[in-house]
């Protein structure tokens, strides 16, 4: 039932946010009206800047409020902003430690920080939360792979994702790394 109540209440707040992005980008319409590609990314980045600055202005109000600080979390996270993610993502766990998405990224944005043995410590507390856990999984096979260079390890972190997920989204490119690794495994080529 929690966690239920946390979905509706990030999909309301989400909602409420977008409708707010959304009267702005109308009063800037006039503004906008060209159509180049260096606009749009500009824009997008327009975009998340407003969403930051919502975020904060409500977190001012409800400074614990778990789906306020993962929505920053998660807009901070987007834009590589990772010491602020990493900010809200401990703030938000302290509330909910048991969200093993927050967990996760909080791990990613370690490992983006260069804190790999930190990012290694966060999926290991999800894997400890939701053992089944893919992302998680293979996000703790790139760290191996190329934050600490252990093949066999990235390898094995792999098998057994795809034993417990055969489905995921990234299994083929998974497949492809791993055949890729073990040919250069066995021609010396570590």
């Amino acid at each position: 039932m929690k966690n239920l109540f946390c979905i509706l209440f990030m999909v309301c707040t989400i909602s409420l946010l977008v409708v707010a992005c959304n009267d702005n980008q109308k009063k800037d319409a006039s503004k906008k009206e060209e159509k180049s590609e260096s606009l749009e990314t500009h824009r997008s980045k327009e975009d998340y800047a407003e969403a930051i600055r919502n975020f904060i202005e409500l977190l001012e109000k409800e400074p614990d409020n778990v789906v306020l600080l993962i929505s920053l979390g998660n807009a901070y996270f987007d834009v590589g902003m990772d010491p602020e993610a990493i900010k809200m993502y401990k703030k938000a766990l302290q509330i909910y430690p048991d969200n093993v998405s927050v967990r996760t990224d909080l791990g990613t944005s370690y490992r983006r920080s260069g804190q790999t043995d930190k990012a290694l410590d966060e999926y290991k507390k999800s894997l400890a939360i939701d053992s089944r856990h893919s992302i998680t999984r293979y996000n703790v096979g790139v760290v191996y792979l190329w934050d600490k260079k252990d093949v066999d390890q990235a390898i094995k972190v792999w098998e057994e994702l795809l034993r417990i997920d055969p489905y995921f989204v990234l299994a083929d490119e998974i497949r492809h790394n791993m055949k890729t690794l073990r040919r250069m495994k066995a021609v010396g080529m570590n």
